[in-house]
């Protein structure tokens, strides 16, 4: 029997205009202690080109910065990040061996916040908002984006045009 995992607090501020939803963190964030913590994930790549216009255009993410300073980047351009689960029995870092999921109040947390909009890190945040009946009391668009997973199958360039489009509108409601 595997113990139940628990995710990471938010990362927000009061400047924070979009919330990025993820599911649970994988093994290697939950050793790290970090979000996105696995290297083979385009999510800080992303979050860095897109936010970062001076970013090198072939130069990958370095996953040396340390955590403090990729959340304070996060905060300091309006970006927030959670996860849906809040605690839940899994093998493995893959979504599908989710069991006995509890979830985060996503609806409470948005009150009284500025965040514009709500970014579905891949399609399962999504799928579980309207599970568990929160998607309908959310007064703000919530977009389901391609995975920032390198288990993705779709291309990479195109997940980035999307995020990259997304990221930029939801900053500028």
């Amino acid at each position: 029997m595997s113990n139940r995992i628990q995710c990471f607090p938010s990362l927000f501020n009061e400047h924070s205009k979009i919330l990025i939803l993820g599911t649970m963190p994988g093994v290697e964030s939950l050793d790290a202690k970090t979000y996105y913590a696995n290297e083979s994930n385009h999510f800080w790549d992303f979050m860095y080109r897109i936010l970062q216009p001076d970013y090198p255009a072939y130069q990958p993410f370095d996953f040396d910065t340390p955590r403090e300073e990729r959340y304070q980047f996060l905060l300091s351009h309006g970006v927030a990040l959670w996860d849906i689960i809040k605690d839940c029995v899994r093998e493995g870092s893959n979504d599908s061996k989710i069991a006995d999921p509890t979830f985060n109040d996503i609806t409470g947390f948005l009150e009284g916040k500025a965040i514009k909009a709500v970014l579905c890190n891949g399609e399962k945040p999504l799928i579980y908002l309207r599970r568990i009946g929160q998607l309908q009391h959310i007064r703000i668009p919530v977009v389901k984006m391609n995975s920032t997973s390198s288990l993705n199958p779709n291309n990479t360039f195109i997940a980035l045009e999307e995020w990259q489009h997304q990221v930029t509108r939801c900053l500028n409601l």
